[in-house]
């Protein structure tokens, strides 16, 4: 690693454990975990790894994913890695078509998944039918993201509109419906990551230079900006079925 490149790890490094929205994502879902009552049964809906399961050793739970994704990918956007793993799955099935009886589960949990299957419409239809009365759908996904994950990658993210239209659809009501983060915090993180699509020891020394100025400033209006702005990682969606 040349000396250019390593001022821009260590920067970017430093600069990114602030107002992360993975973390952020994290938090925001533990918190929603926590408020379901114990032993409630639980779908998590798309679950890959369960990275979230250390939050709901309170529930009941079932896991459902395609079971299809090696890690690998092949496409040219971000993946995941080749360490991508299944736990044991409960139901391996479309994520629109699970096999069970309606009214089997008091809470769906479904994180960063509804961009990588082709029907997302059908899948919130099989959430509510899946759900019981009063029961409630924990979800994530992008506003506005990269392909990853190819290629098992079909929305490059979904809008307020269109939350508040399928819940509204599919006989749910929107309890909350936070953002990740801001335009500062998306244009920080597309920023870094155009340093790797930066050719010549001049460019990278030119880009070196700018970040150095420009990054610290994003970061700190990221945290700072008090306003809602219209660019954001995603929406956090609680949806409670009627």
């Amino acid at each position: 690693m040349n000396f250019i490149q390593k001022i821009y790890q260590e920067l970017k490094s430093a600069l990114y454990c602030i107002d992360n929205p993975e973390v952020a994502r994290e938090q925001w879902v533990e918190k929603q975990l926590s408020l379901l009552g114990d032993g409630q049964l639980l779908l998590d809906a798309g679950c890959g790894p369960q990275p979230y399961k250390k939050f709901y050793k309170h529930l009941k739970c079932k896991t459902q994913d395609f079971g299809a994704y090696d890690g690998k990918g092949n496409g040219s956007g971000m993946q995941n890695g080749e360490d991508w793993h299944y736990t044991k799955l409960d139901y391996t099935s479309d994520i629109w078509d699970i096999p069970e009886k309606d009214g089997t589960f008091d809470a769906i949990l479904c994180t960063e998944v509804i961009e990588h299957i082709p029907y997302p419409n059908e899948t919130l239809a099989e959430f509510s039918r899946l759900l019981k009365s009063g029961g409630k759908v924990i979800l994530t996904a992008p506003y506005a993201c990269l392909p990853h994950m190819q290629p098992y990658f079909f929305y490059s993210g979904f809008s307020e509109d269109y939350f508040k239209y399928m819940c509204e659809k599919n006989g749910m009501d929107i309890l909350r419906l936070d953002k990740n983060g801001n335009a500062f915090t998306h244009v920080f993180q597309e920023y870094k990551r155009s340093y790797e699509h930066v050719d010549g020891l001049i460019g990278k020394a030119l880009y070196l230079t700018i970040f150095v100025f420009a990054a610290p400033y994003l970061k700190f209006k990221a945290v700072t900006c008090k306003k809602e702005t219209d660019l954001h990682f995603g929406f956090m969606l609680v949806a409670q079925k009627k």
